[in-house]
This record gives structure tokens, sequence and C-alpha cells, in this order.
């Protein structure tokens, strides 16, 4: 494509020159020049649409592909790891925690079990390739599933062939050794059986030139290949522990929502309630306190609902959200709480799910193609150059000096950045890496940080003096967040300075916070209905939303 495209340029220029010095030269000899100087520019648009037409890599894709599997059959997971082209962990490396001798086993069978083989010819079209493969595997989920029969079985035996106090303990609770072994049985059996549980499939491996090697680009069906996604293994194997001893011990659950997935669970309709008593909310509260592990709510009874409305919630064993609106020194208030259980449950959602997409659409749509909880507006950034803006661990936009910026990690940690804080782009790209950013928002200012309620100066964005429809998002504790947006309702007249809007969240117990995109772009959504009153009565067109899912997969709930 390159060397149709030089070929035209050259054509056009001699052209050029000959027309300059030899106005007498045929006409018919430039016509030629041009009409092959089009035929190279259409040659050079088609080979834009079908990929290179000739070209010389540095490595054929073929050879990373046979690179990746050879080590994963190694186990090297760090060669692996650098046929990805990132630093990001795989399924299969999991390590047991905590000295898990179940766990330990059970991560070894799968490694021994799973095999990667070809199934087809690469496809090769540019910079682009793909590779068929084909996988047998363990089917952990399974496996799992069926050593809870063989728990109750050997539990009965112990029961009758052991003294009482070597089964329970002084308050007749089973002794944690005792359940511990039942467990090691129970999987130790079925591992005897492993070959019941093999599995087959296929996956489609997709490949992209840098320009120097081949990368493989992992999805979603390549780490479930590899027993999910990072994180996944560990607690699908603890979460079947929890099946299996339920109701001898409580083990609680984990959730995650995977990090490749473009959105979360479907909530359960049954989660979602509205109510004006306040008894009620108590009642859901009361019914979290093992996800809240002590935290206090930011909503009281104490909190005054804005006349003719209710308080709504979501909840299940993933999230806790609660949604009200109040007058505050006559501002109209509208407030999320939400408390999630992983940190995977905070993220972000731009449209088409590709960065710098030129659609824009209603946040309320956003959220329901999202599957959210509880969604609020961004920062829209397609709409301004500003600011430093990270997606999916990649830096995009690096302006280090206008705004500050509010970076997400995968712990769920705000990490508040001022402007200017950066000198450069690698300053930037090493904070991402260090500190496991996984998106950021370029809006602000920062509002209030470990703390401390900071003063609102001269800000770039954001009109920050003037009254005006605000949005904020704080944190009060370890994945436990609060919203907040103030507007004008029906008939009355509320917006605020962003100083009195900061001060509100300041007094609401937010340790940390960052103001979003105000006026008309400043959205809450919960469970199909915007909970505020949009500027206007119209929502805006935006780019992307801040939301937050549930974790638990329809196969997770109770029938």
């Amino acid at each position: 494509m390159l060397s149709a495209v030089l070929l035209a340029l050259a054509l056009c220029a001699l052209g050029a020159v000959l027309l300059l010095y030899r106005p007498r030269l045929k006409p018919l000899w430039f016509l030629t020049a041009l009409i092959t100087a089009v035929a190279a520019c259409a040659l050079a648009a088609a080979g834009a649409r079908q990929g290179l037409l000739v070209a010389r890599y540095a490595e054929e894709p073929g050879e990373t592909v046979d690179r990746f599997l050879s080590a994963l059959d190694r186990e090297d997971w760090s060669e692996a790891r650098a046929c990805l082209g990132s630093d990001r962990a795989l399924g299969l490396e999991a390590e047991a925690g905590n000295g898990d001798a179940a766990e330990a086993e059970l991560l070894a069978a799968l490694r021994g079990s799973t095999l990667f083989y070809s199934t087809g010819e690469l496809e090769l079209r540019g910079l682009d390739a793909a590779a068929e493969l084909g996988y047998t595997t363990l089917d952990l989920a399974a496996l799992l599933r069926d050593a809870g029969p063989i728990v109750r079985s050997r539990l009965e035996q112990i029961v009758a062939e052991r003294p009482y106090r070597e089964v329970y303990d002084e308050n007749g609770a089973y002794r944690a050794e005792i359940t511990e072994e039942l467990w090691l049985e129970a999987v130790r059996d079925r591992l005897a059986a492993r070959e019941d549980y093999r599995r087959e499939g296929s996956l489609r491996l997709s490949l992209s030139y840098d320009g120097a090697r081949w990368r493989i680009l992992p999805d979603e069906t390549l780490f479930a290949a590899l027993g999910g996604a990072p994180g996944k293994l560990s607690a699908e194997i603890h979460n079947g522990k929890s099946s299996a001893l339920d109701g001898l011990v409580f083990i609680r659950k984990r959730y995650s929502i995977p990090e490749t997935a473009l959105a979360a669970p479907a909530p359960d309709p049954a989660g979602f309630g509205r109510s004006a008593d306040p008894a009620d909310v108590r009642a859901v509260i009361d019914g979290a306190a093992i996800l809240l592990d002590g935290q206090r709510t930011v909503w009281n009874e104490d909190v005054e609902l804005f006349p003719g409305t209710d308080f709504s919630w979501y909840y299940d064993d993933s999230i806790l959200a609660i949604c009200w609106k109040e007058m505050i020194e006559g501002k109209c208030c509208t407030f999320a709480e939400v408390r999630i259980a992983d940190a995977s449950q905070l993220r972000r959602k731009v449209t088409d799910d590709v960065y710098d997409s030129r659609r824009r659409e209603y946040a309320s749509r956003l959220a329901e193609e999202a599957r959210a909880v509880v969604a609020s507006n961004g920062d829209f950034y397609a709409f301004r150059p500003y600011g430093i803006t990270v997606y999916q661990r990649r830096l995009y936009r690096c302006d280090t000096a206008h705004l500050d910026t509010c970076f997400f990690t995968a712990n769920g940690d705000m990490l508040l950045c001022d402007r200017g804080s950066f000198r450069s782009r690698e300053e930037v790209e090493a904070y991402v890496r260090d500190y496991d950013v996984l998106f950021s928002l370029a809006f602000g200012p920062i509002l209030i940080r470990a703390g401390e309620l900071l003063p609102v100066g001269d800000y770039l964005v954001g009109e920050v003096f003037q009254d005006y429809s605000r949005s904020i998002l704080g944190m009060t504790g370890e994945l436990h967040y609060l919203l907040m947006t103030v507007n004008f309702d029906v008939g009355v007249y509320n917006t605020t300075t962003l100083a009195h809007a900061a001060r509100i969240m300041y007094e609401k117990g937010c340790r940390d916070a960052y103001a979003l995109d105000g006026g008309q772009t400043a959205e809450l959504w919960m469970d199909g209905r915007i909970l505020n009153h949009i500027d206007w009565g119209a929502e805006r067109p935006v780019s992307d939303i801040l939301y937050f899912g549930s974790a638990v997969s329809q196969e997770g709930r109770e029938p």
C-alpha cells in the first residue's frame, strides 16, 4: 500500500515538473501519468480495505502461536504473557491461597489436563492473523458440583465413627479441621475420576502485528480455556467449597466480573425495591450486614425525602445500592450510595465499547447495555481535548497541564492527581503500571482528598463559581461510594456552586470526591429510570458512563 501511494505521488510530481518546465509537452504524456496516479491511489485505497499486499515480517504469526502454546505446556507463564504483549495474569498460573491443599491439587490437575492443538490453517490478512485452536481441559464446575454429595456422605460416616469432641467444638459446631478434611477427601475422590470431567472446546486466536512482532489479542474465549480471567479460578474453587460445605460452616463467597467483559451480569429483578418508609430501607441494610462488613451507610433514618419521592434500592450478595432525593440547604440533591463486594463491579462504559468512538448515546441507554445496577454520567471525554484518559489500562490522551485526574485502580481505589503532577507521557504510563490503573476520568477538580475538603479555585471546565447543575463521585470507605447530582427540580431552581456541592459531600462523610461533568450531562440512573431531574427535562447524548454492576451470575442465584 505504501509503495502504491509513493508511486502515485512521484508520478504526479513528475507531471507537474514537466508541465512547469516543458509547457509544450504533449498532453498525452501528462494524461498518462495522471491516469497511472489515479490507478495507484485506487490500488492504495483497496489495500487499505484489504490489508497489506506485500509485507515482510520480523517473524511469522505461526511462530508466535507455537511459542505461546509451548510456553503453556512448559508452564512458563512469563513467556506466555510476553506473547500476549501484556503483563496480564493468566488463569492457569494461579497459585493456591493460604496453603490450601485441595485448591493446590485442583489447580495442578487443571494445568495437567489442559492441552491446546491446531485445528486449521492459519489465516493471514495484512497486519492481522487468526488461528483456529482446539483444546481439552477439566470441567472444574462439574467436578466441584459433584464434590458436595460426597462431603455429606462422608460426614455421616465421621459422625457415626468418631467421638463427639473430635467432631464438634464447645459451641456444637463442626470443627474446622473436620470440614477441611471432608472437603479435601471429596476433591481427591473426584480427581481420581478426572477422566469423567474432561471437556473439549475450540477458539479462534486473534493476532496483530505491531511493526516489530506479532501479539496475541486475548479475549473471553481464550481466558475461559485458560481457566478464566485472573482470579476467577481461585474464586470458583472457593465458591465451590462454600456450596459443598453449606450448612456445615459459613464461607463467604467471592464475586467478580471479568475485566474484559463488556457488560455485567443482569441484576436480579427481585433485588430491586422502592418505599417511602425508612424502616424498609433499614431492613435491607440489616440484611446486607455481611457485605457491609462493619461499614456504616451514609443513608440514615433522618434523611428527609424530597416531596413526592421515595427510597429505592438494589441488593444481592455482591452489591448494595440505595438511592434517594433530599433537600439540603435549599438544594435538590439526588444520591446513590453503593457498596460492592469486588472492585471489578465499578466499571466504565464508552459508546461502541471502543475509545474515541464518534457515536454519542443517552446515558440511560448505555446503562441498559451495560446491565448496570446504578449508573452515572462520566467525564464526556469526547467533548473536549483536555486531560489524561486511560481506558482498559491503555493511555490514550495525555494532556497533563489542564485538568485534575481521577485514576481507578484494580483494587477499586480512586487515586486523585492534581493537574501538572506529571511532566511527561512516560511518567503517566509508569504511574498507570505501578498503581494498576484500569481507567481514568478527566474532568474535576478534586474536591476532597484523604478526608480534607479542598478549596475550589479557577478551573478550566465546569463553571465552578456559578450556580450550575452538578455531578460528583465520592468514596466513603473501602469499595463504598457515594454519587450525587444537584439539579433544579420541577418548579424549583436549586443548582449550586461547586464549592457548596463539595461541602455537602464532605458532610456526608466522603474521604475523597471528584467532580464529574455537570450541567445537562449530570445524570443518575437505576432500575430503568432516571433518578434526578435533568436540565431542560431531556437527556443529552454523551460518550461514556460510570456504572456499578452485580457480580452474581444467573447460575449463581438460588432457584
